[in-house]
Formats: C-alpha cells, sequence, structure tokens
C-alpha cells in the first residue's frame, strides 16, 4: 500500500529539512513525498530540489505563491497513494514508526475512511511539549456510523478540524471533489465540514505521531480581519448547506 505525503513549502528553510528528515527515516517506505513549493522567497524552492535529488520518492511541485490551500489542492492532484496525509513544513512526525504504525491500524480495522491520530504540541520558544487529550478508542471504535462518531467527538470536546492528524483514503478525497477553498484563513474547517459529509468509516488511536511546532509569527498564532471574515463566510455557507430536516443530526 502507497501513502502520499503532502508537504506545502512556503519560507521554511529553517525547519523543511527535519520535516521531510522525519518522513523519509520511517520505517514504512513505500511513500510518495510531495514537496509543494508555493513561491518561496529564501532558499526553500532550492532546498527541495536538492531533496528530491537524494531520494527519489519525494517529488516538487514548484507554483506562484497561492496560500495554503492552494498549495495542498496541487499536491493532491499529484498524488498516487492509497492514503493521503497533510504534514506541515515547519513541523513533524514524532519517530520513524509512525507510519508502519498507522498502515498495520488501518490493515487491522479493515481500512476505513479515515483514521485519527494524536498530536504533540511543541511550543518554540519554551521548548516545552505538550500532549493533546487522547481519544475514547473503546467508545469511538465502536460507533455504527461516523455521523454517530462525529457527535461523540463534539461532545467529549476532542474533534479536531485539521487535516493533519488523519490519514485519509485518497479515492474519498478525488470521487467527492474534497478541495480546501483558496484564501480562506482556518480553511481546514470548511473542509472538514466537506469530508465528514462523505466519510463511510472513521477509526481513531491513540498514537501520538504528530508534533506540532508553535512559533511565533506563522499562519496560526497571528489573527487577522480575515480570521472573522473566513468564519462568518462558513457559518453562512453551512448555515444554508444543513436542510432544517437534518439540523438535529
Amino acid at each position: 500500500m502507497k501513502l502520499s505525503i503532502i508537504i506545502p513549502v512556503y519560507n521554511v528553510e529553517q525547519y523543511l529539512q527535519s520535516c521531510v528528515q522525519s518522513v523519509i527515516t520511517q520505517t514504512y517506505q513505500n511513500l510518495q513525498v510531495i514537496l509543494v513549493n508555493d513561491g518561496s522567497t529564501d532558499s526553500s524552492g532550492i532546498l527541495c530540489d536538492q531533496l528530491a535529488q537524494q531520494d527519489s520518492r519525494i517529488q516538487v511541485v514548484h507554483k506562484v505563491n497561492g496560500g495554503l490551500s492552494d498549495a495542498r489542492n496541487a499536491g493532491l492532484k499529484v498524488a498516487t497513494g492509497d492514503y493521503v496525509l497533510f504534514l506541515d513544513s515547519d513541523d513533524y512526525y514524532a519517530d520513524s514508526y509512525v507510519l508502519e504504525t498507522l498502515v498495520n491500524t488501518l490493515s487491522k480495522w479493515d481500512y476505513p475512511d479515515a483514521l485519527l491520530f494524536c498530536r504533540n504540541d511543541y511550543y518554540e520558544n519554551l521548548q516545552v511539549m505538550h500532549p493533546e487529550s487522547p481519544y475514547d478508542e473503546a467508545l469511538l471504535n465502536n460507533m455504527d456510523t461516523p455521523l454517530e462518531s462525529f457527535a461523540a467527538l463534539l461532545d467529549a470536546q476532542r474533534f479536531n478540524m485539521s487535516a493533519c492528524f488523519q490519514i485519509l483514503k485518497r479515492s474519498v478525497l478525488v470521487d467527492n471533489n474534497i478541495q480546501f477553498v483558496v484564501g480562506l484563513r482556518n480553511e481546514d474547517i470548511d473542509w472538514s465540514m466537506q469530508l465528514w459529509r462523505h466519510l463511510g468509516s472513521v477509526k481513531v488511536i491513540n498514537l501520538y505521531a504528530y508534533v506540532y511546532r508553535h512559533r511565533d509569527n506563522s499562519i496560526t498564532t497571528t489573527l487577522c480581519l480575515q480570521d472573522y471574515q473566513s468564519y462568518d463566510y462558513m457559518f453562512d455557507k453551512w448555515k444554508s448547506i444543513l436542510s432544517p430536516e437534518d439540523k438535529n443530526d
């Protein structure tokens, strides 16, 4: 089984090497590593090409700057794996057994559409690592439908909208044309709403696979008017999509 890891790259020369290294040193080797250079103005684009020369599994897409959503969409267009993961270029996988563990877990559950995993939050300035709260595996892995899982995750305040903390069957994304809205801040929220309407099966694992780096001046640590406009757009969009007869669900 082949995995495609999509890594959008924009001005991250300081972090890119460690990010990619955490992928290519995985014990699970059947990988397509897609580096999408989104018009970087530092040496990130050059570094992408250098990394690709060192490992034939690495594929580089160079494009004009269009933002995180556009870069992820571009990566998905060239993905060929059975499953897809999204990894931000300033983050990294916790150890070299992450992908092997995920593949084994997918096999255990007869290859669900999505498998959710956990993250560690790394605060760069403080050099402190905090694990997020675990999933209730016994509860969530025995749900009959993704809708029940969705409700249980919300009730537990454990629903994570990020695209990065799950492994997904590529056919679900492609067949249902699930893409990120370009120009939208907090785009993972809208994307998750699209995704969960089409998932046929969801499982969870308390594997702390992902290290999420909190750093100054990153997209997620700066707030602006566009954030509020994006939330307003998403609220209006999904309020109109969810019909009155479905509102309880």
